[in-house]
């Protein structure tokens, strides 16, 4: 997933948002959803994309606050996820030089 957001802590990065692309995997039990071919026997993407996507539209200062946060809610809102791994990359950081990404990885289960 890729969005614009405003995640930053310097002015710069609150006006002119940067890009960031998030990557999410989910764990859980498919075998019903492998057998059935039916929606809602698995995690719908869409509504985890909808909740990222909200997420993403807040401000935070830090990437590691945004994964954290991410996590949560697909935990959260997601019965069937078992575990999640998230890997955020903001690109082309305003560090000073150029630098095509930075990220940023964490995973928690249930």
């Amino acid at each position: 997933m890729e969005f614009r957001a405003p995640v930053g802590c310097f002015d710069e990065e609150k006006i002119v948002h940067p890009g960031f692309s998030v990557d999410v995997y989910i764990s859980f039990d498919a075998s019903d959803a492998m057998m059935s071919d039916k929606l809602d026997t698995t995690i719908n993407y869409q509504a985890v994309y909808l909740r990222i996507k909200e997420i993403m539209e807040v401000h935070h200062n830090i990437i590691e606050h945004v994964a954290n946060h991410i996590l949560d809610t697909i935990l959260n809102d997601f019965a069937k996820a078992q575990h999640v791994r998230c890997k955020i990359h903001k690109t082309f950081p305003a560090l000073g030089g150029r630098i095509a990404a930075v990220a940023f990885e964490a995973e928690r289960g249930r």
